[in-house]
């Protein structure tokens, strides 16, 4: 490929050769904008496209006022945080029971939702849904997550907070969304009674963990009340 003007137009050598013809052949006044488009129709080969929607392109950009086209370029200009967010999102690998879910669309990666559905463990059939916010400051400040699902256990509260240790005191930016994940899904198969937020589930955990089976798994395919609240059924299937 040869580069013709300052808009490096692709141009094949047979086609400047035939523009070379042009010049050789001619005594027109230099070929202008017109001229080009005629030439190309009159020497090239339809198969060869002389890229004349680019010229088009390259005419008009011309006419615009200076610093407008570096605005726009400003204007989508990507934070750290968003970039950040795009590379985890095109590295996470997830099983077959975890997907992910863009509520504003794919283009909004700065929020999404994950559903956890544990395959083995106490809560078993369930299906959990983790609300996921990217703050500007992510990857230095940790991600915004939140439990959709009412769910007893002793690790979530009432109103969806989570206790866990990577989105509070141990993140670090080199952590990635991918951490949070799977430290959400651990939670499920292993619950940590000795750091708790809802302390009702801790305590049941410890003394009756047969009870406390019975009752995880009645919320999850019926639903039922435990100590005065209610917890609606959340199957997987």
């Amino acid at each position: 490929m040869i580069k013709l003007f300052s808009g490096e137009c692709p141009v094949h050598h047979s086609e400047l050769l035939s523009l070379e013809k042009l010049r050789a052949t001619t005594t027109a006044p230099p070929i202008t904008w017109g001229s080009l488009r005629t030439a190309a129709a009159t020497y090239i080969a339809p198969e060869q496209p002389f890229c004349v929607s680019f010229m088009h392109a390259v005419k008009d950009k011309a006419k615009k006022p200076a610093g407008e086209g570096d605005a726009a370029n400003k204007a989508n200009k990507l934070s750290a945080a968003e970039l950040r967010i795009q590379k985890d999102l095109v590295e996470l690998s997830l099983p077959k029971n975890i997907s992910i879910h863009f509520p504003e669309g794919k283009e909004k990666t700065q929020h999404f939702e994950i559903t956890i559905c544990p395959d083995e463990g106490v809560y078993k059939g369930g299906k959990f849904l983790f609300d996921f916010t990217i703050p500007s400051g992510y990857p230095h400040e940790a991600p915004k997550v939140v439990c959709k699902t009412k769910v007893f256990h002793p690790n979530l509260d009432l109103e969806g907070k989570i206790c866990l240790n990577i989105l509070r005191e141990d993140w670090k930016p080199v952590l990635s969304i991918s951490s949070v994940i799977y430290g959400l899904q651990f939670l499920f198969l292993d619950p940590n009674p000795e750091d708790p937020l809802n302390k009702e589930a801790a305590q049941l955990f410890q003394d009756n963990p047969r009870q406390f089976q019975t009752y995880v798994q009645r919320s999850i395919q019926s639903g039922c009340s435990i100590n005065g609240h209610y917890f609606p059924p959340c199957p997987a299937r």
